[in-house]
């Protein structure tokens, strides 16, 4: 990951929101990393916001992450390209919860 200084006022405003709007990032960062830095790296979401808007982008990252968990329940703990039965996409793994590593 780049070592923007905006990424870390970036982790400052996501940590800095009520929980309860970021349970699903939360749980994405905490228990799938490796997913969170190829599907959602922050720097893409500081890009999108020309480097300097810092809270949009992190507002950006956050609803990413409620997006897809709306979208997709547990499966969105998988990786959107993966084709077959572990894919996001698949109808397969929706009981499953241990998630992708």
């Amino acid at each position: 990951m780049n070592s923007h200084p905006g990424l870390a006022e970036m982790e400052a405003i996501i940590a800095d929101m009520p929980t309860s709007l970021k349970t699903s990032y939360d749980k994405a960062a905490k228990h799938f990393l490796r997913l969170v830095a190829t599907e959602s790296e922050p720097i893409k979401f500081l890009r999108c916001a020309k480097m300097s808007a810092e809270a949009a982008a992190a507002e950006r990252l956050k609803a990413h992450w409620s997006h897809r968990c709306e979208l997709f329940g547990d499966r969105a703990f998988y990786p959107m390209g993966t084709i077959g039965a572990r894919g996001a996409h698949s109808r397969r793994s929706r009981g499953s919860t241990d998630g992708f590593h």
